[in-house]
């Protein structure tokens, strides 16, 4: 890891860098720290061919605290930090808009569901550090860190890109799903009642309606090694290592509503939602 929070105490906040920083040069005693911090993107997303264009609107606050105190030259405490975060939210889709419709699985152009579009992605982390001065000069350090993390997705896609899916092309739909959608689907109208003509939109959708939890969660362990040496009153130097998360996939529940054409004689239409059990593999 480089950059200047390597070699210059930011306060506790350097647990989250170098853990060796939160040694340096602090007296002795009890520390407390609070912090929050903002991510305010501007995103807009436009498909230029039909100049479809959503923009996107929401604030992510990620707040943070640490706790530590030093005795003999030995720094230890607790801290929760965010790690990061982000996502968007293009609310219910109007007139226009590029959420507001598409192609249907047999190419035809078709509305998609109106929903809310959003996504959200937090991770955050339990960290408990630890920084040793050996002279007045070398401090080393070190922390573990509990990380969790979450996501929540309500996604429209239209009928094409999921047939891409169904096909195996860009990912896969499989299960009790897929094969009860190919016995399902007739050949057009008149190939029997209740058979499906056509799959017009499919809709993911998970999500707690909280602002700091996900739908789906998962969680996992990580450690850091740093050290920090100070040359003269203009110089330090200092290096950390991060090791790799040992993060579980993200779980949880969710819904798939489709929106179909159902044969019944005529040209006719439908909406079927089914919940289901949903794996992230992130």
């Amino acid at each position: 890891m480089g950059g200047t929070a390597q070699a210059y105490s930011s306060g506790l906040a350097g647990m989250m860098n170098n853990p060796a920083t939160m040694g340096m040069e602090v007296k002795e005693g009890n520390l407390f720290q609070f912090a929050i911090g903002g991510l305010n993107p501007t995103i807009s997303s436009e498909h230029k061919a039909s100049s479809a264009k959503t923009d996107s609107s929401g604030s992510f606050i990620m707040p943070g605290f640490g706790y530590a105190t030093k005795k003999d030259g030995l720094t230890w405490g607790v801290g929760v930090m965010a790690q990061g975060g982000m996502g968007t939210d293009y609310g219910k889709a109007g007139s226009g808009d590029l959420f507001a419709g598409g192609m249907s699985l047999l190419g035809t152009p078709t509305s998609l569901s109106g929903e809310t579009v959003r996504s959200e992605v937090a991770v955050g982390r339990l960290i408990a550090p630890l920084a040793f001065e050996v002279n007045n000069k070398l401090t080393v350090g070190g922390s573990l860190d509990y990380v969790w993390g979450g996501m929540d997705l309500q996604m429209d896609m239209d009928g094409a890109s999921f047939g891409q899916l169904m096909a195996g092309n860009g990912g896969s739909v499989g299960g009790s799903m897929a094969t009860g959608l190919n016995a399902s689907f007739g050949t057009g109208p008149g190939s029997g009642s209740g058979a499906l003509n056509n799959v017009n939109w499919a809709r993911f959708d998970f999500s707690d309606d909280s602002n700091f939890t996900q739908a789906t969660k998962g969680a996992g362990f990580a450690g850091k090694l740093g050290a920090t040496f100070k040359l003269n009153s203009q110089w330090s130097f200092g290096a950390s290592y991060h090791s790799k998360t040992a993060m579980s996939d993200f779980k949880g529940d969710a819904k798939l509503a489709m929106g179909v054409s159902i044969d019944t004689g005529y040209a006719g239409g439908g909406r079927c939602q089914e919940p289901m059990s949903m794996q992230l593999f992130l």
